[in-house]
């Protein structure tokens, strides 16, 4: 089911977008154990195992994100009960705004289209913001030539608005008290996050290294109170505005900059980074693969954007086995290229942060940017 799978997907961050505006989107695939290459796209952590369990099973725990991959899983296999079942428990767990567009999807092939656009009505409510995707999404075609539909079309771009309006708007953006900044660290939140949760951990060494912070808040509401990055040309464009909003709150002064990212926007910092030869002293990410694998060309690409930056990427030992994996291969990856990486991996689980998430962004600034309290 394509009109299912796209979303659930896309919006979750295991889909594969073009670095290049002008190549063509790849078809959406299932979620894989791997993510593709840095040369191909902005790289996402791995789904989860999507072998769903029954709906009463205690062990689907209670995430939103799982219970809405079981969906797609089941909507793939032609359950659409048990699919409906999946869909509308992701939506009780988190409002997902890709739940109720789920359902939509289904009630159009069920002929169910009252349904449909009530659904579809729960998801504008809830943030769904890409009028494009609902424009070219096969599965919803035959709601096109209804006026419904032109509704649909404006909730979801006035959410696109709003949300690219809030990455300064609700963003956090804290200076040293009584000095001038020796530098400035741009933090980049975890997809389904926001960032006051990203703050806490960041803002003592920031602190001690007299640095500037900026956590930008993500244009893309993906669940009750979180948020996330959107496809990669929306992405990359928060983080453009997020730079210069940083050069005009620091009155100009050119100060070096770091990068630093959690899961998804890990990966965002390396693609800005990759994008921007020489204008950033260090990136660093936990979290967030970015393994440099593809053509020649591309891999000399990532080679020449990175090579007069320090590095650095993290893990927590317990998270999901695919994400350590692919974090793994990423530092190999750009080992392999000669670029100047640092590597760490800490004791936790089920998070891509370590349990003791202040030691380990220390460990990353210490190795990205040493200086401290200068």
């Amino acid at each position: 089911m394509k009109c299912l799978l796209s979303i659930a997907v896309a919006i979750l961050g295991f889909l594969s977008f073009p670095l290049d505006a002008g190549k063509t989107p790849a078809a959406p695939k299932a979620p894989a154990s791997t993510p593709a290459s840095a040369g191909d796209s902005l790289n996402l952590p791995p789904a989860r195992p999507a072998e769903p369990p029954m709906v009463s099973d205690p062990d689907a725990g209670s995430d939103p994100y799982q219970f809405e991959r079981f969906g797609v899983t089941a909507a793939n296999a032609g359950e659409v009960v048990k699919a409906r079942e999946f869909f509308q428990r992701s939506w009780d767990l988190g409002e997902l705004p890709t739940a109720p567009f789920n359902l939509a999807c289904l009630d159009v092939r069920e002929g169910k289209i009252d349904s449909a656009f009530k659904n579809l009505d729960k998801a504008i409510a809830a943030g769904l913001d890409d009028e494009g995707m609902l424009m070219a999404d096969k599965d919803l075609v035959p709601l096109h030539a209804k006026p419904e539909f032109n509704r649909i079309l404006a909730g979801a771009k006035k959410n696109r608005e709003a949300g690219d309006a809030a990455v300064i708007k609700e963003g956090l953006f804290v200076s040293p008290e009584g000095t001038k900044p020796a530098g400035i660290l741009i933090v980049f939140h975890d997809a389904s996050s926001d960032p006051m949760s990203a703050a806490t951990p960041f803002l003592e060494e920031a602190k001690a290294r007299n640095l500037y912070v900026a956590i930008p808040r993500g244009p893309s509401r993906v669940g009750r109170k979180r948020f996330g990055w959107g496809p990669t040309a929306r992405a990359l464009k928060a983080a453009e505005v997020t730079i210069a909003e940083v050069r005009q709150r620091t009155a100009g002064a050119e100060l070096p900059v770091t990068l630093f990212g959690i899961g998804r926007g890990g990966v965002l910092a390396y693609n800005v980074a990759m994008r921007k030869p020489g204008t950033f002293v260090g990136v660093a990410s936990i979290g967030g693969p970015f393994n440099p694998e593809g053509e020649g060309q591309q891999r000399e690409r990532i080679r020449t954007g990175l090579k007069d930056t320090r590095l650095f990427l993290g893990v927590a030992e317990g998270a999901d086995q695919g994400l350590v994996t692919s974090i793994r291969k990423s530092r190999d990856g750009l080992r392999y290229l000669g670029l100047q990486l640092s590597y760490a991996e800490w004791p936790g689980r089920g998070s891509v942060l370590s349990a003791d998430p202040r030691q380990a962004v220390k460990d990353a600034l210490d190795a990205v940017r040493p200086e401290r309290g200068k």
